[in-house]
């Protein structure tokens, strides 16, 4: 067996219940660990009973509570540090895998030493109820998803394959890289040395992590959808880019500096000029990703984004509704249009039926 798949888990138990449901009924054949800092005895002790999931072959493992960004980070740092196969990846309760993927990318990898990940298309999937809202719904009457198509990133030069990621971060949605399946050795040692940093910004390690990762190797991203993202169910992600707040924050608390003490620590640049042209690559997406932040404010507050929310919980008119208003947004910004999908494996766990 070449693969574990780490599960991080805080909360949210109702997903935690759905994700091991779903990967013992799909019968996945990889060793999972389960890193649990909430603080939910009755799930704990759900979980410590293997008899309740039969198909898996998994570990559960108590944390200290997830107290602050320094706990989570220590956990996923302790918890990478125990896996003894070639290959992790990283899950989230809330999402799904296409588990009959994985073979084609590890064997992929195994082939092509140069390339430190592999993952397949991310399919955002939104799941309502009966009035048509969606907000952290486990099971809803429908769903509707969407294919992210996205580019690999194959060039011999690291600094081309960082530039690429921090050009095509929002626009091929480059963060789901964090969900590929990644060389052991390669996590390991990132982790090692990112828990070093006096982090204070998650979103800040998380793109500190992504450009690591492209400094190391190259990332295959196969045709066929593999990672399957449930929306408006993050904990907390939304809540850090608010406002200003996010942007005020950095600069009061010095987290951009971060970026600068990594790529001199971490990343045995040639140069000066190489570091300079990382430092221009990873500015380059700052600048778009705050930019994003601020048009997403004010988009969220106009009377055509509350009418669009209006038009998409009708049952049958939203789903054409949603192709109309991605096809006018993809013309308009001049972004990968995203497509449409039917997903018949997970359905049985996310929809009620009659």
């Amino acid at each position: 067996m070449k693969l574990t798949i780490i599960l991080t888990l805080k909360g949210r138990d109702e997903f935690t219940y759905r994700w091991m449901k779903y990967m013992n009924e799909m019968r996945c054949l990889y060793k999972i660990l389960l890193a649990d800092g909430g603080d939910n005895l009755e799930i704990e002790a759900h979980l410590r009973h293997p008899n309740n999931y039969p198909n898996l072959d998994y570990e559960y493992i108590r944390y200290p509570l997830d107290a602050s960004l320094d706990d989570y980070f220590n956990k996923l740092e302790n918890v990478i540090s125990r896996v003894k196969t070639d290959y992790i990846l990283h899950a989230d309760n809330d999402d799904f895998y296409l588990l009959d993927r994985i073979p084609e990318m590890i064997t992929f990898l195994d082939d092509h030493r140069d390339y430190v990940a592999a993952r397949g298309q991310l399919v955002n999937f939104e799941v309502f109820d009966i009035k048509g809202i969606t907000k952290a719904q486990v099971r809803g009457r429908r769903y509707y998803a969407s294919v992210v198509y996205a580019p690999s990133i194959e060039s011999d030069c690291p600094l081309a394959r960082i530039n690429s990621l921090c050009q095509g971060m929002s626009d091929y949605d480059y963060y789901s890289n964090w969900y590929s399946i990644t060389r052991t050795c390669v996590l390991q040692k990132m982790w090692k040395n990112l828990i070093t940093l006096p982090t204070k910004e998650v979103i800040v390690l998380e793109m500190l992590s992504h450009v690591m990762m492209m400094n190391a190797g190259k990332l295959k991203i196969i045709s066929t959808p593999f990672y399957l993202r449930q929306s408006n169910t993050s904990q907390f992600g939304d809540t850090l880019i608010i406002g200003n707040e996010f942007l005020e924050r950095c600069i009061s608390n010095n987290s951009f500096s971060e970026f600068s003490l990594a790529v001199d620590r971490f990343m045995g640049l040639n140069n000066v000029e190489d570091r300079k042209e990382v430092l221009k690559s990873i500015a380059g997406w700052l600048n778009i990703f705050v930019f994003n932040i601020h048009r997403g404010h004010q988009v969220r507050s106009g009377v055509f984004y509350r009418f669009r929310a209006l038009i998409k919980q009708v049952p049958v008119f939203g789903s054409f509704a949603r192709f109309v208003f991605s096809f006018l947004k993809s013309l308009a910004l001049q972004t990968p249009r995203r497509l449409s999908l039917r997903i018949k494996e997970i359905e049985p766990f996310i929809i009620v039926r009659n």
